[in-house]
C-alpha cells in the first residue's frame, strides 16, 4: 500500500509540473484483454527523454499442472520508467528505448475456489523498446514491450526473463 501512495504522490508531483513542461496520461488498452486496468503518465523532460510513472490492476486466471483446478491470481504492479527518444518529430515520438523497474504486490492467490499463500511480493528490472506516434490533436498512440527479468508472480518459481507487451492510448497535455 505504501508503493501505492508514493506512485500516487509521483503522478500528482508530474501533473503539478505540467505549468514547466509536457505531460501524458495513457491507458493500457491491451491490458482490457488480460483483465487488466493500467493506467500512467509521462513527463517530457526533453525532446529526447521522458520519465512515465504507471499503476496497474490484474485478475489472472491460468492453467497450472501443479494443481487441480484453475489458478487466480490478483496483483497491482507500478512501473517507472526512463526513456530515450532516436530523433523524435515532435518531441518525445517515434522509436523509444528505456530502462524500467517494475513492481508487483500480491493481493491475493487461489486455486478454484480455496485460497493459498501468495508467492512473495517480485521487483523485475529490464528494458523497454517502444513506438510512439502522435497527431495532430495530440492523441498518441504506444506500442511497447517490457522485457525484465522478475520472479515469476503467478506460481512463485525462479526468477526468468519475462516479456510485457502494451498498447496505450492517451493524450499529451503542452504547456501554455
Amino acid at each position: 500500500m505504501k508503493n501505492l501512495f508514493l506512485l500516487f504522490c509521483i503522478v500528482l508531483s508530474i501533473a503539478s509540473a505540467q505549468a514547466q513542461g509536457r505531460l501524458e496520461l495513457k491507458a493500457d488498452v491491451l491490458g482490457v484483454f488480460e483483465s487488466a486496468i493500467g493506467l500512467s503518465g509521462e513527463y517530457l523532460l526533453l525532446p529526447e527523454w521522458g520519465i512515465e510513472a504507471g499503476m496497474g490492476y490484474q485478475a489472472y486466471r491460468f492453467v497450472s499442472n501443479d494443481y487441480p483446478e484453475t489458478v487466480t491470481i490478483k496483483y497491482v504492479n507500478t512501473h517507472l520508467s526512463g526513456r530515450h527518444y532516436f530523433k523524435p518529430k515532435y518531441g518525445s515520438d517515434r522509436f523509444f528505448i528505456g530502462a524500467v523497474a517494475d513492481y508487483y504486490h500480491i493481493l491475493s492467490r487461489a486455486v478454484g475456489k480455496q485460497e493459498i499463500e501468495n508467492p512473495d511480493n517480485t521487483l523485475g528490472i529490464g528494458v523497454e523498446p517502444g513506438y510512439k506516434w502522435i497527431t495532430k490533436k495530440n492523441i498518441l498512440i504506444e506500442l511497447s514491450g517490457r522485457v525484465l527479468y522478475l520472479k515469476d508472480v503467478f506460481e512463485g518459481k525462479e526468477a526468468d526473463i519475462n516479456v510485457i507487451i502494451t498498447g496505450k492510448i492517451g493524450y499529451r497535455f503542452h504547456k501554455k
